[in-house]
């Protein structure tokens, strides 16, 4: 089973098993994890193939802007490249914190109405009230580490594919401009600047998650 898993690879795998990190909790449960079990780069997670994405994404982008009369924006070319899968995994945050993480305050508050007997409450509603806290502790288990690991993935491609784009940069300078441009700034686009993408995407999401929160709360406490 671990060797069918590894040879599949993640694109194979069923979407419950992939949602759970089943293969993770096979390797687990055997040994220790070590690095021999993490499944194999996919390609369209090299480098090359991200800074290929982003990079034509990126000539349109000038293109357009020549055309439209203004600077050309790097986060369109970004947006273009990933904006879709990113925002599919928002909808995972959606759900947790306007569904899940509401329903559940308002379950316990229920549950405990049920337990001072208020009247009209039946004996069996506790039960019914109980269980809905725990599908709601389920549902935020199997949407929760779904979403950051999807956003930390996006996060993740960004990274790689600006560092490409730098060094291909870096690359087709020219002898007057390499001299302008100290090795030191090339450390710290690559391994500082760079660096905000794999945090910054986990908290983007929250900016419009928030106030679409506050409506639906309003809605109970109406």
């Amino acid at each position: 089973m671990v060797i069918c898993i590894k040879i599949l690879g993640m694109k194979k795998l069923a979407l419950l098993i992939r949602l759970v990190f089943y293969q993770s909790l096979l390797f687990g449960c055997q040994r220790p994890l070590d690095k021999e079990d993490l499944l194999g780069t996919r390609k369209q997670d090299y480098s090359s193939s991200l800074g290929d994405l982003v990079g034509k994404n990126w000539e349109k982008e000038i293109e357009l802007s020549k055309k439209q009369g203004r600077k050309p924006n790097y986060i369109r070319a970004l947006i273009k490249s990933f904006g879709l899968s990113y925002f599919i995994f928002g909808l995972f945050a959606f759900v947790e914190q306007c569904v899940f993480r509401i329903c559940m305050p308002v379950f316990l508050g229920y549950l405990i109405r049920s337990f001072n007997k208020a009247p009209g409450t039946s004996s069996s509603e506790g039960y019914f009230w109980a269980l809905g806290i725990v599908l709601c502790t389920l549902g935020i288990l199997m949407v929760h580490h779904p979403f950051f690991y999807g956003v930390q993935c996006n996060g993740m491609k960004i990274r790689i594919a600006s560092c490409s784009l730098v060094y291909r940069k870096a690359l087709r300078l020219s002898t007057k401009a390499l001299g302008q441009t100290t090795i030191g700034q090339l450390v710290n686009l690559l391994s500082n600047d760079v660096s905000r993408f794999d945090t910054s995407v986990i908290f983007i999401h929250y900016l419009w998650i928030g106030p679409a929160q506050l409506t639906w709360e309003k809605c109970f406490q109406d």
